[in-house]
């Protein structure tokens, strides 16, 4: 007899697959798939061609191409490595490594002479003052190149490996230029939604990785208590410390973020509070009491085990009721919180819609772009407007 955790599984297996087969849709029969690194499981995949330059047009609601495929969801093309002009023509043509273009003018890498890196609290140092470390000692070093926007590419060419990680699984994107004038680079985990891969959010993560961010991204699936999250930490730190490695040097490793979509998120609540992480961002999935059961009630008790300072991100319209079970997290975080449930999104689509705000919030807190606060807790900031419906507490 079928058990109701077996019934629970298997509801929602037939519903991502369902909108898998939604998103993919007619690109399936024109789009290769991105093809993954022959270089094994230790080094990112190298570009096959040059990056091709935005068009003038580069938002991540495109009136067409993949970023709107689908419902909005994360399958923003079968093959990473296209984009119509639509879209700003943010990856480059080559499909293999799904190369993304670095703003016109710019170097990859290009480092600013400004203050170091850090959040709140010292002063830091270099040619322009700067704003501090969260934990209150001054940072100093090469900062990220600022930009006037997180709905479009960042300066840096990206590249991506589909085969990289602890077990050759697991997505790699990256700055295709490390560690440029002795930047170091902080690092973004990240967990796919249930019965997704990192290929389904390659177009996503590779524009995170042109903002200057090394991101790994892991299979989530109930029941593995975000183990596989704590893994790919472990395993950019062993490479970042290894000679022959394409990262070695190059991660900024006190500056870690980690978050997810969907059980993705509700997963990183079990690893949240490693001392290693900076902040956790959760998107569309909130803490499950029964793991093994997505549509179970919940108490919120993730919410209340989180030790660093959080973002949730939810959709309107969310078939799994993560608003109300986020709403329990958020009542009980005793830390530093940021709420917003987006309007006109459902689930699927709400790590596509909220990327503008993800972004911004690794700005903000590994990359110590303090200015960025307001945007997130002033009201009419830049994501406590528009769709944003948001709130805050604890700052």
């Amino acid at each position: 007899m079928t058990s109701a955790r077996t019934r629970s599984w298997l509801r929602l297996s037939l519903y991502w697959l369902s909108l898998t087969a939604l998103a993919c849709g007619d690109e399936a029969s024109t789009a290769a798939p991105a093809a993954s690194s022959s270089a094994g499981t230790t080094a990112p995949a190298q570009p096959s061609a040059g990056t091709r330059a935005p068009a003038a047009t580069s938002g991540v609601s495109g009136a067409s191409g993949p970023y709107t495929a689908g419902l909005g969801g994360p399958n923003v093309s079968p093959g990473a490595g296209r984009a119509s002009a639509a879209d700003g023509g943010k990856v480059a043509s080559t499909g293999a490594a799904g190369e993304h273009s670095g703003a016109a003018g710019q170097v990859a890498g290009q480092a600013s002479p400004a203050a170091g890196i850090g959040g709140e609290g010292g002063a830091g140092t270099g040619a322009v003052a700067g704003q501090g470390a969260t934990a209150g000692s001054a940072a100093s070093g090469p900062r990220l190149p600022a930009v006037t926007s997180t709905a479009a590419d960042g300066p840096f060419a990206a590249t991506q490996a589909l085969d990289s990680g602890p077990k050759g699984k697991s997505g790699l994107f990256r700055p295709r230029e490390l560690g440029q004038n002795g930047l170091k680079h902080p690092l973004f985990v990240w967990g796919c939604g249930g019965s997704s891969t990192p290929m389904q959010y390659a177009d996503q993560l590779l524009r995170v990785a042109t903002h200057g961010f090394i991101v790994i991204a892991e299979v989530s699936t109930i029941g593995d208590n975000g183990a596989p999250l704590k893994a790919a930490i472990d395993w950019i730190l062993a490479e970042n410390a290894r000679a022959d490695s394409p990262l070695y040097g190059a991660v900024a490793t006190d500056k870690i973020a980690m978050g997810g979509h969907s059980i993705g998120s509700a997963n990183t609540f079990f690893v949240a509070e490693d001392p290693r992480l900076t902040t956790t961002i959760h998107i569309a999935g909130g803490s499950l009491d029964d793991v093994n059961s997505p549509f179970a009630p919940t108490t919120g008790m993730g919410g209340a085990r989180l030790v660093h300072p959080v973002a949730y991100i939810c959709s309107m319209s969310d078939t799994f009721n993560n608003v109300e079970k986020t709403e329990k997290d958020y009542a009980n975080t005793r830390v530093p919180a940021w709420m917003t449930v987006m309007t006109g999104v459902e689930h699927v689509g709400a790590a596509r819609s909220g990327l503008p705000a993800t972004i911004a919030w690794l700005r903000w807190h590994l990359a110590g772009e303090t200015e960025r606060r307001s945007a997130f807790l002033d009201s009419g900031g830049e994501f406590n407007s528009g769709i944003f419906v948001s709130r805050s507490k604890n700052w």
